[in-house]
């Protein structure tokens, strides 16, 4: 790809390297959020992965990661190469592997060390791509967490406690991480993920997308263990309840989270609900670890 090859040549010019990561992200720019909700069409959508292949094969994740090394303190090359990196590895399994084997992980996670408490912006895509780097990527999810990828994602989210688009990707990334990998969710359970992910879905009761992501990354930290595991005693003993008003019964209304709990348990809805007092108010709220935990 010429845009590629040009900008090579000026890519260790800090200025050059925020264009260059500006511009492939906006090459394959597909925002997954539009995409959806389907407000894409297919069209655009198929011209959009295949760009994410050719900048992949004309070496394009190398230029990003080279942009990462070379220009580790300033904020804005990080938080564009981030979000080049988030873009071209969604959905894409070639670029996933070639963003891991290149050393990808280790770069993101060095870029929200250096800016974990000054710039939420990174943290967020960082988050993202470390999530669409383990989305069905055994190998990657592994190289996440073998490098410390667990206690990085859990800094961000602590950090940034009130900014939704940092939980709800962090939430992603666990989530992606502890899917089918029991040693990520037991990494996760360990340093205290469970308590820093339900602060989460109570901070934004009424985000959907961190609702969302956050039983997702729930589910898959109880489904991978029996009931013996580590990761679902502390589950178990961090159960908080959440007012029915907000929390999973808002999530409820919501179509894209609506499919996290059924798949936790599809009985729970509709067979289930909260029990009520005589005063017509709820007396005890449901919470989506005791959905998954079968409970209720």
């Amino acid at each position: 790809m010429d845009l590629v090859l040009a900008a090579a040549m000026c890519a260790h010019d800090e200025t050059s390297a925020g264009v260059l990561c500006t511009a492939l992200r906006n090459v394959c720019y597909n925002h997954e959020e539009e995409e959806e909700k389907q407000q894409t069409s297919t069209t655009t959508i198929s011209n959009h992965a295949a760009n994410k292949t050719r900048i992949g094969e004309a070496g394009g994740v190398a230029l990003v990661l080279a942009a990462m090394r070379d220009h580790e303190t300033n904020a804005r090359v990080q938080e564009m190469a981030c979000a080049t990196l988030r873009n071209l590895a969604h959905s894409h399994a070639e670029n996933q592997t070639r963003i891991g084997a290149a050393g990808g992980v280790a770069l993101l996670l060095a870029a929200m060390r250096a800016h974990e408490t000054t710039n939420a912006r990174v943290q967020e895509h960082a988050c993202a791509t470390l999530r669409n780097l383990a989305d069905n990527h055994p190998e990657n999810a592994r190289r996440i967490g073998e490098a410390g990828g667990v206690a990085v994602v859990l800094a961000a989210m602590r950090a940034h406690e009130t900014n939704a688009h940092v939980q709800e990707h962090a939430c992603g990334a666990l989530r992606s991480m502890a899917d089918n990998h029991p040693e990520n969710a037991r990494r996760i359970g360990e340093a205290g993920g469970v308590a820093v992910v339900l602060a989460a879905m109570r901070a934004h009761e009424t985000n959907a997308r961190v609702q969302e992501h956050a039983c997702g990354a729930l589910w898959n930290l109880s489904a991978n263990h029996d009931e013996e595991n580590q990761t679902r005693s502390i589950i178990n003993n961090k159960r908080k309840r959440l007012p029915v008003e907000g929390g999973i019964e808002r999530a409820k209304t919501q179509p894209r989270v609506e499919p996290e709990a059924w798949r936790a348990s599809p009985a729970a809805w509709g067979a289930r609900e909260a029990q009520t007092a005589p005063n017509g108010r709820p007396e005890q709220a449901i919470s989506p670890w005791d959905i998954m935990m079968g409970d209720l």
